[in-house]
């Protein structure tokens, strides 16, 4: 008989130790993914149609969420998102304000936040629980508004007051900001219509896609950018 070895011995202790270790881990992780929306889903929900908006994000934005209780539970769920100046964010989203796709990349990205809102709708149709609405890769940001949104809906069919929604955290868009480039050369980059900065304000005149910094008011250096504007999506303003 071969006595085991002080080796082996651990070997046989960690093996089972280790795999404990990564359970508590994965679980860790799953529960920090997993919003806290601070509903109690037991709780009935009153038949209607309900509706409610999200925080704005970082650039503005607002998702509006509208559920349709039946027989106590969610049978039908639309959600959409609005920009800071009210536009419905859709197929145009993305695109300049001539409506044409600038940059592939963006409009790419733009587009697949704005097809997650259905997938979460019926997610949620389908699971009755914002917590359990998994997140989309490249919408998160979405995901949290939805969220956010969806639990203020829910706790106004359940006649409680929505205090888990302000916990929900809307992390910075990673969507980037709208820039043009131009492919013709430019001498020297002008300043866009109605930017200021230390050299006075532009009233006429702007070259599509010129983009540079420049003191701004107060010493602090902006970005002018000269084509479809990052922030409001004009063809001329300041950045």
């Amino acid at each position: 008989m071969t006595t085991p070895t002080t080796l082996d011995t651990r070997s046989r202790w960690v093996a089972p130790a280790s795999f404990a270790v990564l359970g508590a881990l994965g679980a860790t992780i799953l529960a920090a993914c997993t919003p806290t929306t601070g509903l109690d889903m037991s709780k009935p929900l009153s038949d209607g149609t309900w509706t409610a908006q999200s925080n704005a994000d970082d650039q503005g934005s607002i998702g509006t969420i509208t559920i349709t209780v039946e027989g106590g539970r969610i049978t039908a769920t639309s959600y959409e998102t609005t920009l800071a100046d009210g536009t419905d964010k859709g197929a145009e989203y993305g695109k300049s304000s001539s409506g044409e796709v600038f940059n592939e990349d963006y409009y790419k990205k733009a587009q697949a936040a704005v097809a997650s809102y259905q997938e979460y709708s019926d997610n949620l149709t389908q699971v009755g629980d914002p917590a359990k609405v998994d997140v989309i890769t490249g919408a998160t940001v979405a995901h949290q508004q939805f969220v956010q949104a969806a639990i203020r809906a829910i706790a106004a069919a359940q006649g409680v007051s929505p205090d888990g929604a302000d916990d929900i955290d809307i992390p910075a868009s990673t969507t980037p900001r709208r820039t043009a480039t131009s492919t013709a050369p430019t001498a020297e980059p002008v300043r866009a219509v109605g930017c200021v900065d230390s050299a006075g304000p532009v009233r006429s005149g702007g070259s599509v896609g010129a983009v540079r910094s420049a003191g701004g008011s107060g010493g602090r250096g902006r970005g002018y950018f000269l084509g479809v504007c990052p922030r409001c999506g004009c063809v001329a303003c300041c950045g």
